[in-house]
């Protein structure tokens, strides 16, 4: 594509996208999640997470640098402690995430033990879909072989209809 042809496109696509200012402030939109004094829209509520993105200084709300919370704990400190120890950490903080807890170590050893006991691929999965398709993004490879392992339940849909 050349530049000239992607200039007109961009401005075509912000022509015909781009919500005028006073719109906003008509109906009270939020933009960049941010209220009109800086501060952060409440988006949702959940006992799982929390995202702090700004302090208040002075009577002022700033930004700040985002933390990230599990369960009420720091991530940051969380993700400290498990390096320091040189622990894994995906069942510990999966246990955080899905019980509400840090677990104890027969918890986490108990939840390790039912994991480990499901860690086998169907026939023939590693090297079809890992070795034969690498990619230099962990994250984009997790998210294709989840996809890809769908194919192989026999009843998919089971789990998340009993979730409802």
């Amino acid at each position: 594509m050349s530049t000239e042809f992607l200039r007109k496109a961009s401005d075509r696509i912000e022509k015909r996208n781009t919500i005028e200012s006073e719109l906003c402030a008509k109906f009270d939109v939020k933009l960049g999640l941010r209220n009109n004094d800086g501060s952060v829209v409440l988006a949702g509520l959940t006992k799982i997470s929390s995202v702090i993105g700004t302090e208040m200084s002075n009577g002022k709300i700033l930004p700040a640098e985002g933390k990230l919370y599990y369960r009420g704990i720091n991530l940051l400190n969380l993700a400290n402690g498990i390096l320091n120890d040189n622990r894994h950490g995906y069942a510990e903080v999966t246990c955080l995430l899905l019980f509400g807890e840090l677990p104890t170590m027969s918890e986490l050893e108990e939840f390790e033990n039912e994991l480990s006991a499901r860690y086998e691929l169907p026939e023939g999965f590693t090297e079809t879909n890992i070795l034969l398709n690498p990619s230099p993004n962990v994250t984009t490879q997790s998210q294709k072989l989840i996809l890809a392992l769908y194919n192989f339940d026999p009843e998919p849909e089971t789990f998340l209809y009993q979730m409802c």
